[in-house]
């Protein structure tokens, strides 16, 4: 079922399934929405709360306080999370949504059980030259420069559909919200439920648990999972789930 959540900065679109808790609540990378998650919800059970949210100035969500820092964003999360009444979750971040993951798990969110990290960019900031900067948002306003940039990025090749559908999302975004978190996620391979990549592994995950060690200690909610790579028909299991 899709919804239209109104927080303090927001309006999100959200898309939500399921009764079981506990729930998991997706997010997104830089340039997708809650479509980016269609082949991984369609595998788990129907039984299973889900929450899918697009994340602000992506698919149809946008800023009405006109702040797209991941601060906000994780604003925004908790904000669904209350909304929606959901008790004990937990977090799928993909890339930027990893990055938002893991500052709302720094401030120990109530009710967090654990993440699951896909690909996820560096809880800290990237350095992005500000010719690659430009170069990069002028690329992701036009079809072809998103198409180029697939060429790149995509870990393995894509199905018509699946393409397009990126393309799509990526054009719809928000001028304020392609630039506000460019830096987040310039270092990771995108896909949809195919294959999903990191190309800083080391850096990400000497970083991440760093961060996460503030969450961890003093909380009973310390289950982490971080992959590479998520591949279709793949398991993994999440200590939160079991």
């Amino acid at each position: 079922m899709s919804r239209t959540i109104r927080t303090n900065g927001a309006e999100l679109v959200v898309e939500e399934a399921g009764t079981d808790g506990p729930a998991l609540v997706f997010l997104h990378y830089w340039g997708g929405s809650a479509r980016t998650w269609d082949a991984v919800v369609a595998r788990l059970p129907a039984r299973l709360r889900k929450m899918v949210v697009n994340q602000c100035g992506w698919g149809g969500s946008r800023a009405t306080g006109g702040r797209y820092d991941l601060e906000a964003l994780a604003d925004d999360v908790a904000a669904v999370v209350e909304d929606r009444e959901i008790g004990r979750y937990v977090l799928v971040g993909h890339s930027m949504g990893g990055k938002v993951a893991q500052v709302l798990a720094g401030r120990r969110a109530h009710g967090l059980a654990g993440l699951v990290l896909v690909a996820p960019a560096p809880p800290t900031s990237m350095e992005v030259p500000a010719e690659v900067r430009t170069g990069m948002l002028t690329s992701y306003r036009a079809r072809e420069g998103v198409l180029q940039a697939l060429g790149v990025l995509a870990g393995s090749a894509l199905d018509e559909a699946k393409r397009e559908q990126l393309i799509a999302d990526t054009l719809r975004g928000e001028a304020g919200a392609a630039g506000g978190e460019l830096g987040s996620c310039s270092p990771t391979r995108i896909s949809v439920g195919q294959v999903m990549r990191c190309s800083s592994e080391t850096r990400s995950r000497a970083e991440i648990m760093s961060h996460m060690a503030a969450w961890t200690r003093g909380s009973s909610a310390s289950n982490v999972f971080v992959t590479r790579s998520i591949r279709s028909g793949r398991r993994a299991t999440i200590p939160a789930l079991s």
